[in-house]
């Protein structure tokens, strides 16, 4: 499968998520005109998987759409796995949203690493 080009895809797609993620803080801190919504953070969630899954599929040699799948299975157990050990209502809500949002993240991740592929 490519465990070297699932890996890399997965620290692509969790730095873009850091990334993203402190620019977002910067910008609500200094300003008041930003609100995010949870639409708001599951599209960078799924743009991160995309992301990685690209970044994955054209570091493997074949079988993108499978390295895109384990880049947003693995990006989605992380954050089931934060989101319960952080306790609180929205991580707990997550648990039991959790099948759907790793075929969700499961879906990114196959349709980017089929991109990916063929932009090798």
């Amino acid at each position: 499968m490519g465990f070297i080009a699932t890996v890399k895809g997965f620290t692509v797609s969790i730095c873009t998520t850091v990334v993203v993620s402190v620019i977002l803080a910067i910008i609500m801190a200094s300003t008041s005109w930003l609100k995010l919504s949870i639409s708001s953070l599951l599209l960078i969630n799924y743009l991160s998987i995309a992301i990685g899954g690209i970044f994955g599929a054209r570091s493997s040699e074949g079988k993108g759409w499978l390295v895109g799948l384990a880049v947003g299975v693995l990006y989605s157990a992380l954050a089931l796995i934060l989101g319960a050990l952080g306790g609180t209502q929205a991580g707990i809500a997550s648990i039991h949203r959790g099948l759907g949002g790793i075929l969700a993240a499961a879906a990114v991740g196959i349709l980017s690493g089929m991109i990916g592929i063929n932009l090798k």
